[in-house]
């Protein structure tokens, strides 16, 4: 959940570079493979937390912090 929040680090107008959002995919991409991990060995709780994570933290490394 941390990991996806990171985005709003970025101003609107100062967005970080290409190889930091290739670095948050990374992090996501092994948030899935504990939460797979986690299914395949009999934790029902994992996809209710990935349900979680994709309904309420959707966010990417194109999201960005704008003060109205």
């Amino acid at each position: 959940m941390v990991a996806r929040l990171l985005a709003f680090l970025q101003l609107d107008g100062r967005q970080f570079d290409e190889e930091w959002g290739q670095g948050w995919g990374v992090m996501d991409d092994s948030l899935r493979f504990v939460e797979d991990g986690l299914h395949r060995i009999g934790k029902n709780i994992a996809g209710a937390f990935a349900e979680m994570i994709d309904v309420k933290f959707r966010f990417d490394p194109s999201t960005r912090y704008i003060e109205r």
